[in-house]
């Protein structure tokens, strides 16, 4: 008989060509920052007895690793045992001195000088006693260490923080406190940080925020955002560095990163500048949310209002907006929680003979954000980035075509059968349906049959597929009219 011959039942699992398009992240904060006196790694301790009784234990090296480091005091209950050491992995097991009776003997001290003259001990371990050391020790049962944290913010590496309780730990200097207060300040958020070292001077600095690249690969600055991915697993799509995207370069360096990422940079104006070079500087970006008047917000530290740039507490109130709205919503004409003002005055007419000629509108019609103040608070004002597209839009066309190449990684050297290109188009077909309505106003993914025939034998497939956007009402007209017909009814 053949030899794939079989008699019975079996199944064959083929592969689902028409799982639905995931939609990937949208609001991942990409942040550079300083914080000279950021938390540095910790070492997992233990402290038994008290006093000169007392037997402190550290770990050799820092981290959580140290935590799974076990300490047992064994009474051996029997006369005349000498002291000594014991490991069985990174439990290290104690055998205290007893005398003639029975009783123990060992010190603190004499413990302490045990665990470290013990090479295998003293690979895991430091142990110091407690006072003089002179105190008779107690047994203990098995205690592990506690305590040992990594660093929370390592220079030049991707750290991703999901919660504001780590701003506790990224120290009282430099801007990553600030920075992360103003974002949580608004809303929830992921933040990938990279903090970068504070040079002796502004341009040390300034270099170590741009970044570069090593003859190892290694990458350092904004340049270590675009690597954050392989190390993370998500993609930065707001790119910061506040109190330092005013400077040249800088602002530069955000905008060339963001397009590798398919984000956006949110980059700062210098706030104290003239109208005219802050219209000189937005204009040298091609595709950037370029933000202008700054924030006054008042420091619980300082105990006291101080003025900074606004791209850390706009980053949050993008993500706020993407939260409560969805990311194909614009952030603009949304309240901004927990500033007291802009740092500079930013005059806003909201209608009338001064509307058009007030800063607040001219700055946006020179695609330039800010924030003003009207009826319910301050509010952003502004829904184009530097090239004139609407925000909105310009992320709904990075988000859709990100998640249709993630969904089609799986696609990349199958035959081109015309299986193959009805399941990709249909694939597609019903993710656009899918957001048709809320997302987008329509979509279409189709075949151009003179291009792929071109291009047979090359291997290479083209798909081709459109959006269409729902329109951001940046301009509201009411056209009002007189019409006196209406008086006819008093004598009718």
């Amino acid at each position: 008989m053949a030899g794939d011959y079989f008699h019975g039942a079996e199944t064959y699992l083929l592969p689902d060509t028409t799982r639905p398009i995931e939609v990937l992240a949208a609001s991942t904060i990409g942040l550079v920052a300083t914080a000279p006196n950021a938390q540095s790694a910790i070492a997992a301790t233990l402290t038994l007895g008290e006093d000169n009784s007392a037997l402190t234990v550290s770990a050799v090296e820092t981290g959580p690793r140290g935590n799974g480091i076990s300490i047992e005091l064994i009474d051996p209950e029997a006369n005349d045992v000498a002291l000594s050491v014991a490991l069985d992995g990174d439990a290290i097991q104690v055998t205290l001195a007893t005398g003639a009776d029975g009783v123990i003997t060992s010190t603190a001290s004499e413990v302490a000088s045990a665990l470290n003259a013990d090479d295998a001990a003293n690979d895991l371990i430091t142990a110091a006693a407690g006072g003089d050391g002179s105190g008779v020790i107690e047994y203990a049962y098995q205690v592990y260490l506690s305590g040992g944290e990594d660093e929370p913010f390592p220079l030049n590496k991707p750290t991703l923080v999901t919660s504001d309780k780590l701003i506790a730990k990224a120290g009282s200097d430099g801007t990553l406190k600030d920075a992360l207060t103003d974002i949580y300040n608004q809303t929830g958020a992921v933040v990938v940080v990279v903090r970068v070292a504070e040079g002796n001077d502004e341009a040390t600095t300034k270099a170590n925020v741009i970044g570069s690249m090593d003859a190892n690969g290694n990458t350092t600055g904004l340049a270590a955002l675009e690597g954050a991915e392989g190390l993370l697993g998500i993609r930065p799509r707001l790119i910061i560095a506040p109190e330092f995207s005013h400077l040249s370069s800088v602002g530069e360096k955000m905008e060339s990163v963001a397009k590798n990422l398919n984000g956006i940079a949110l980059i700062d104006s210098d706030h104290y500048d003239t109208y005219s070079n802050v219209i000189k500087r937005a204009r040298k970006f091609a595709e950037a949310y370029f933000l202008h008047g700054g924030i006054s917000v008042y420091d619980p530290d300082k105990k006291t209002t101080v003025k900074r740039h606004m791209s850390a507490t706009v980053a949050g109130h993008i993500v706020r907006v993407d939260n409560d709205e969805g990311y194909w919503n614009s952030p603009s004409n949304r309240k901004i929680y927990e500033i007291e003002g802009t740092a500079i005055d930013i005059p806003y007419v909201s209608s009338g003979p001064g509307a058009k000629s007030c800063l607040a509108n001219q700055l946006n019609s020179n695609n330039i954000v800010t924030i003003v103040n009207k009826k319910g608070g301050w509010h952003l004002w502004g829904n184009r980035l530097t090239n004139g597209v609407m925000l909105p839009h310009q992320r709904i066309r990075y988000i859709v075509g990100d998640s249709i190449n993630e969904a089609h990684q799986d696609a990349v050297d199958r035959n081109v059968t015309k299986n193959y290109v009805e399941s990709v188009t249909g694939r597609v077909n019903l993710f656009l349906r899918r957001l048709t309505g809320k997302v987008i106003s329509g979509g279409l993914c189709w075949v151009d049959t003179e291009d792929n025939i071109n291009a047979i034998g090359t291997g290479q497939v083209f798909f081709d597929y459109d959006l269409g956007f729902y329109d951001v009402a940046e301009r509201v007209t009411f056209r009002q009219h007189v019409n006196r017909t209406y008086n006819e009814q008093i004598f009718s």
